[in-house]
Order: C-alpha cells, then sequence, then structure tokens
C-alpha cells in the first residue's frame, strides 16, 4: 500500500486471515507520522519500523491503527510504502 499525505489506518481488528505479514518498503521520518500501533486493553504500543523492516503479527486479534502521514518543513512531500499479505492456515 502506497499512504498518500493525511491517510492513516483507523483502530481496528482484521476480520480474515490467520496472520499478518507487513514490510517496509519505504518509511518516512517518524516526525512525519504514519507511525503503526497496537493497542493491549488499555496499553498502546508504537511499532517504529525502519525502511526494510518486516512484521508478523496476529492481524485478528491484535487491535491495530496508524496515525495520519503529515507533512513536515523537511519533508513536505513524505513517503510510506507497505508491502502487505494475509496468510490462511486450514483448519480442521
Amino acid at each position: 500500500h502506497r499512504y498518500a499525505v493525511g491517510e492513516y489506518i483507523p483502530a481496528h481488528k482484521d476480520i480474515a486471515g490467520d496472520v499478518q505479514i507487513a514490510v517496509s518498503l519505504h518509511q518516512p521520518a517518524e516526525e512525519n507520522g504514519g507511525v503503526l500501533f497496537f493497542r493491549f486493553g488499555d496499553h498502546v504500543e508504537p511499532i517504529i519500523m525502519e525502511t526494510g523492516d518486516a512484521l508478523i503479527f496476529l492481524a485478528t486479534k491484535i487491535e491495530h491503527y496508524s496515525n495520519a502521514l503529515l507533512p513536515t518543513k523537511q519533508q513536505p512531500q513524505p513517503k510510506k510504502v507497505v508491502a502487505v499479505a494475509r496468510y490462511y492456515f486450514e483448519h480442521e
């Protein structure tokens, strides 16, 4: 997915799939936003990724969201690109 300025992921748990893999193909500076967050009850954990990082998580069990991708004076046109794959296991 290629994120545009102002775009974000609203808080949710996925409704399908067993495992999600997210690979950061281009990550902007942290001050530009686009940071992924996991919520565990009352605790929110920022997931700071850099270009080239990969993350495997249970997207149907972990509430996740991101903040908006924002321009800054140093980077008026930030870019965030993430490759995402959802895997389904056979269930008996």
